[in-house]
């Protein structure tokens, strides 16, 4: 494998979001930052505000009101700009998350979704240390891209029950160059579903929650299994918290509307959309209305894409599917919702290494095997990924081919090694030691991978064009 060059410019985007997100330097402002230094100073800013509001409220002399009346301007002044900078920082970041997901249709939306999941999974590496920490950040961000393209799946089947969505029935229509329907969209529903999707789990930053999560003197593994009992406090925690934060921490952005009317209108609509948001987070615990499921069902997909588990093994990642579609059988998430999510997904996903047989033009099956990567949404069946081929006779190449890949060729299924006609041994394990470092010395029936790890292979630059149209 060549050496590590300078990534491409869409890599390079996405890399800087995810710093937005979060700095482990804390270098600079960033979300999770800016939760975190919500939660330290937050509940000591509150009450010094009551303090000063019960001072005013005693009769007291001219000077000593005056003292006090300034001190609580000064402090009100000081909780409003901070809440309105992470406020700005925040929409900042939705505005640059929507310009990687979203384009001008349903098709190159998808598209633009399935390249900013399939970057997000092929910049991580299960062999590195700290894979954790770094699946840990990039949930939110995966959980948005998906939340975005579920309710788009949501809204175009239709029959919509729920009052503030079936309002936005009809929010194709902003492909149709409606201005109107672009920005009601935007503002009205992308912002509240991304913030209630980014934010769900916010509330485990907060001092109490990471005390149980690393311990009182913050020795503790936090991505440990946890017990029973911290299990659930952690649940009532965030879930109290993250509403806080949003709430508190973000709530509604300045109003700039010029006239009193048009001031009252977006007051109306910014308030909607917030409490749209605390309802779909709250609903994704509580499981009322369902609406929460836009963001519960990419949630748990997501849990088991970037999983934090030690036990990790990207063999494991089509169980996602399924159990998102057991949970769909019992009843636990909605129909309509858990169904047009999987028929997203399918079992594979974005930026997954798959391991197939190579077909001629007659369809006929090849000796050997090829490699290919996820990279489209919407597979025509659940387990036939739409894919980039990466490799010819086993060599990588800068442009290969679109394929939609039939269950029957997909090496994932053990059943179709045995279609295989033998490579040389030696030859295979020379070609998959450089590919994937190892094995060696195995049998031959091992040396047929069910999938391959291409974090490696997407380092490299001139091989991050995989979305480009091939065919």
């Amino acid at each position: 494998m060549s050496a590590v060059q300078i990534n491409s410019s869409y890599t390079q985007q996405v890399k800087a979001l995810i710093a937005f997100f979060y700095d482990a330097k804390n270098r600079t402002p960033n979300i999770i930052g800016d939760a975190k230094s919500f939660f330290s100073k937050h509940e000591q800013l509150v009450n010094q505000k009551q303090k000063l509001e019960a001072i005013l409220a005693k009769p007291i002399t001219e000077e000593r009101h005056s003292i006090a009346k300034d001190k609580l301007v000064k402090l009100e002044h000081k909780i409003l700009k901070e809440r309105l900078q992470r406020v700005t920082r925040l929409h900042q970041f939705i505005d640059r998350l929507l310009t990687l997901t979203e384009s001008n249709s349903t098709e190159e939306s998808n598209n633009a979704s399935a390249k900013f999941l399939g970057t997000l999974m092929l910049i991580t590496d299960r062999t590195c240390s700290g894979f954790a920490k770094q699946h840990q950040i990039l949930k939110p961000l995966y959980k948005a891209a998906l939340t975005l393209r579920l309710s788009d799946a949501v809204l175009a089947r239709g029959n919509i029950q729920h009052p503030y969505l079936g309002k936005y029935i009809d929010c194709h229509l902003r492909y149709e160059e409606n201005v109107d329907w672009q920005k009601r969209w935007r503002k009205e529903l992308a912002f509240p579903l991304v913030k209630a999707a980014l934010l769900q789990e916010i509330g485990l930053y907060h001092p109490t929650a990471q005390k149980i999560l690393l311990g009182e003197n913050n020795d503790l593994d936090e991505f440990r299994v946890l017990n029973e009992e911290h299990r659930k406090s952690l649940l009532k925690l965030n879930l109290t918290f993250s509403i806080d934060y949003l709430t508190n921490g973000i709530g509604i952005p300045t109003n700039t509307a010029e006239t009193q009317q048009a001031r009252q209108k977006n007051a109306f609509i910014e308030k909607q959309a917030l409490e749209f948001a605390l309802e779909t987070i709250k609903d994704a615990t509580i499981l009322k209305s369902h609406i929460g499921d836009l963001i519960k069902v990419p949630q748990i997909y997501a849990s088991f894409i970037l999983s934090t588990q030690k036990s990790y093994n990207k063999k494991d990642l089509p169980k996602g599917y399924m159990v998102i579609e057991q949970l769909k059988k019992n009843g636990a998430l909605d129909n309509s919702v858990a169904m047009c999510f999987l028929k997203m997904v399918g079992y594979f996903p974005q930026g997954y290494g798959i391991t197939y047989i190579a077909v001629d033009k007659q369809g006929n099956a090849k000796d050997g095997y090829e490699l290919g990567i996820v990279n489209r949404l919407y597979p025509t069946r659940p387990a036939e990924p739409k894919i980039r081929s990466v490799t010819r006779n086993l060599t990588y190449i800068k442009s290969g081919k679109d394929i939609q890949l039939r269950r029957t060729n997909n090496l994932y299924f053990p059943s179709n090694h045995k279609k295989i006609q033998r490579i040389e041994k030696q030859r295979l394990n020379r070609i998959l030691k450089e590919l994937t470092g190892g094995p060696e010395d195995k049998k031959a029936d091992d040396l047929i991978p069910q999938f391959w790890e291409p974090s490696d292979y997407f380092s490299v630059k001139d091989h991050q064009n995989l979305w480009t149209n091939s065919n």
